[in-house]
């Protein structure tokens, strides 16, 4: 099985990340802007992957869990009505 993402790749790209002058204090958003603004998409492009998947990850799962709420109360009340 092939992997979209090589692991050691991805770590020589995130070494290499560690030498530009990204701000310590820096989350993931920032490094993906400061990746886009100094055009290094190119060089980077595992870690700039890695972090567009990790901040479409939802943080928590209770938006998830009312929705699901919502939805067994509707179809509850739906089968209930005449």
């Amino acid at each position: 099985m092939e992997a979209d993402i090589e692991a050691d790749v991805l770590f020589n790209e995130i070494k290499a990340l560690k030498l530009f002058s990204i701000p310590h204090s820096s989350n993931p958003l920032d490094t993906l802007q400061y990746i886009f603004e100094h055009i290094l998409t190119s060089s980077l492009p595992n870690v700039t992957i890695s972090l567009r998947i990790l901040l479409t990850l939802p943080v928590s799962v209770s938006s998830g869990e009312r929705s699901l709420s919502k939805l067994k109360i509707k179809n509850f009340l739906l089968l209930q009505s005449p």
